[in-house]
Parts: structure tokens; C-alpha cells; sequence
């Protein structure tokens, strides 16, 4: 989720969570707040059994990537690997997407058993462009009419989700996303 976390306390975790960050820099171009974060509970996934895999800001894309490792995963996961993004609205998309790309397809090879999610703030960018393989579950608005936050999955029925009101002073609507995938060993007939 894009941030405007200026200075560094400018975020105090609930207890039982973790904070993960990537904050603006000068590459950016930009002036003010900014970078993306992530929140993860503790009692989902350990802060030891969490890392930074990658992060980047220029002025086409700010992204960062963890790999979790939950308590509970369907078996034909070893983790789960979540970039939140964010694409400038006046920013050349085609170069964003370019690089979330290369990024997406560099995760998919190291970590094949992983279950990937690419979520954020995409403005007018489409992650479907570029990789065709992956869904995007944001069916409602979150700015006004228009639905410029999206999460994408490679799993055509992954989430459901549902809109709640906005974090603090966001003017994007929030939301909220219901696991709909079956588990591999639900969906297949056992095998005798």
C-alpha cells in the first residue's frame, strides 16, 4: 500500500505486528511522503520466518516485495510472496509495468511453489498487460468511480473482495479480500 510515512515513527505497529517498509528517495523525483509498506501479523507469520526480498523507487515504480512463511498454507505452498505497489498517476506505466514484470517473472523462477499476490496503488496501469497469466480480483472503486487500486493473483478465482471504509485520512476506499482459492487437495479426487 503506498505510504506517506515521514519520519520513521511516523508508524507505530498494534501489538502482534510487523512493519515492513520502503520508503520515497530522491531517485523518485518526488518531494513529498511516500514508499510502499506492509503489515503482517505475528500470528500469522513470524517476524523471523519474514524477509525483504526486493525493493526499488524510481519515478516510474515503487515497489516492495517480503516473503512470509505462515503458520497454516495449503501444501502446495512453501509461502507466500506479496509486492505492494505504487505507479504514479503521470508516469510512463509502460515502463512500470516493464519492470513489475521482470520483477514478477524473476520471483516465479526462484520461488515456483510460492503463492504470488501483486497488490497497490496501479493508477491507470494494468499488470494483465504484461502478464497475462494473472488475475485481477478488485472488482469496485476505491477512488471515486474509478478502481485504481488492484491485486493481482495467478489464481483466476483467488479473492473476493469487498470494499470497507478508508484507513485514516486515505481518500482510497479500503479493501478487504475473502480467500475464495480451493486447495489442491480439495479440488482433485484422491488418487487409489
Amino acid at each position: 500500500m503506498p505510504t506517506f510515512l515521514v519520519p520513521d515513527t511516523a508508524v507505530t505497529p498494534a501489538e502482534h505486528f510487523s512493519v515492513f517498509r520502503m520508503d520515497r528517495t530522491e531517485e523518485s523525483g518526488k518531494t513529498r511522503g511516500g514508499g510502499v509498506c506492509f503489515m503482517t501479523n505475528n500470528n500469522w507469520c513470524s517476524p523471523k520466518g519474514t524477509k525483504i526480498l526486493s525493493s526499488s523507487c524510481s519515478p516510474h515504480l515503487e515497489h516492495l516485495t517480503i516473503m512470509c512463511c505462515p503458520f497454516f498454507l495449503p501444501r502446495e505452498f512453501t509461502s507466500v510472496i506479496s509486492t505492494a505497489v505504487y505507479i504514479p498517476p503521470k508516469e510512463d506505466t509502460d515502463k512500470a509495468l516493464s519492470a513489475l514484470h521482470d520483477v514478477t517473472i524473476g520471483l516465479q523462477t526462484r520461488h515456483p511453489d510460492a503463492a504470488l499476490i501483486v497488490a497497490g496503488d496501479f493508477n491507470k496501469a494494468n499488470l494483465k498487460k504484461v502478464l497475462s497469466n494473472f488475475f485481477q480480483h478488485i472488482k469496485s472503486p476505491t477512488r471515486k468511480a474509478k478502481t485504481l487500486d488492484h491485486c493481482y493473483t495467478p489464481f483466476k478465482k483467488g479473492y473476493k473482495s469487498i470494499p470497507i471504509p478508508a484507513f485514516g485520512k486515505s481518500d482510497h476506499t479500503a479493501i478487504f479480500l475473502i480467500p475464495e482459492y480451493k486447495q489442491k487437495m480439495t479440488r482433485e479426487p484422491v488418487v487409489t
